[in-house]
C-alpha cells in the first residue's frame, strides 16, 4: 500500500487516521500494554503477530461483561497506530465505540467510507 500524506488524501476517514500524535500514542501504549493481564496479553500477541506478518484474519474475542474486551480491542488499535498505521475502529453497540479512539457505529462509518470514495 503506498504512503499517504495527510495532504494527499481527500478521505476525511484516512485524514483523520493520519492525523494522530504518534509520541503520544506510544506513551498511551506503554501505560496501557503493562495493565493487560495474561490471558490479554496472549490474545493481543498472538493478534498482533498475525498484524506484523500481514496475514489477515477475523477475530472473535467473548466474554461477559467487565472482562476487558474493549480494553483489549483499544490496546491492540493504540499499538497498531503507533506503528504509524491506519485502524478504523468499528462496534455494534453506542457504549462500546464511546471508549474506541475514533471509534463509530458500522453504519456511520460504512456511510462516511461510501461518501468519500
Amino acid at each position: 500500500m503506498p504512503y499517504l500524506s495527510v495532504s494527499s488524501s481527500n478521505n476525511r476517514l484516512i485524514t483523520e487516521e493520519l492525523d494522530y500524535d504518534i509520541p503520544v500514542i506510544k506513551n498511551d501504549f506503554d501505560h496501557i500494554f503493562i495493565a493487560l493481564t495474561n490471558e490479554q496479553r496472549n490474545i493481543f500477541l498472538y493478534i498482533m503477530s498475525v498484524v506484523k506478518e500481514n496475514k489477515g484474519g477475523v477475530f472473535f474475542v467473548y466474554g461477559y461483561g467487565g472482562t476487558g474486551k474493549t480494553f483489549l480491542w483499544k490496546t491492540i488499535s493504540v499499538a497498531i497506530r503507533s506503528d504509524c498505521h491506519i485502524v478504523l475502529n468499528v462496534a455494534s453497540s453506542g457504549i462500546t465505540l464511546l471508549l474506541l479512539s475514533g471509534g463509530r457505529t458500522i453504519a456511520s462509518k460504512l456511510s462516511d467510507t461510501l461518501m468519500c470514495v
